[in-house]
Parts: C-alpha cells; structure tokens; sequence
C-alpha cells in the first residue's frame, strides 16, 4: 500500500500541497541530526554507532520513496482475527530497531 503520510498514515487524509515537502524537510534534518550524533560518538561505541546507521538507513529508504513517487511503500500488513498492525515496511524495521537500540544504549550510559 502506498502511504502519503508518516508514521501510521499520520496526516495521510490531509492536503497533499504541505505533506510531501513537510516529510522531505523532516526526513532532512533527521539524517542531518544522526549523521552528526554519529559522529560525536566513539568508534569503540559500536552499538551505538549502529543504532544512529538503522535509524538514518530506514530514513533515507523512506525518503528516497518518498521523493521518487510522492509516497512510501508499506508491505508488511499483518492481521490476526479482527486485531490489525498498521502496515509497515524494512525502512520502518530498522528505524524501529535503531530507536530500541539508542534507547537501551543511553539507559546504560553507553
């Protein structure tokens, strides 16, 4: 499925004339951000340093979709009975799992 809009369709019913550039400039400043968290920390901190890289690779993905067709590919979509997981696709994965993984990293000091 296609998704206009961003995490969990967010703002997908609005206006498209603010949305796409709204995500572009955002996606921007976020890999702008990581790459340069990435860089202020060690090179011995491999675990972070791998957080900040799934974090801006699922950005980037998510952003080259977004500027080559005005939108972004979700296609993992799971249901179970009448419970359903808003789609999803890798970009969201590794954006997900560097999120966890900085997370559990600053909780221990790393």
């Amino acid at each position: 499925m296609r998704n206009t809009g961003g995490a969990f369709s967010l703002f997908a019913g609005s206006g498209s004339s603010w949305r796409r550039p709204l995500f572009i400039i955002l996606a921007l400043v976020v890999v702008s951000i990581i790459t340069y968290a990435y860089g202020k920390v060690a090179k011995s901190d491999i675990w972070s340093r791998a957080a900040y890289s799934f974090i801006a690779g699922g950005a980037v993905g998510n952003l080259v979709d977004r500027l080559l067709t005005g939108s972004v590919v979700d296609f993992l979509d799971f249901h179970a009975g009448s419970w359903h997981w808003p789609a999803f696709n890798v970009a969201d994965i590794a954006i997900s799992t560097g999120a966890v993984m900085l997370l559990i990293s600053l909780l221990r000091g790393k």
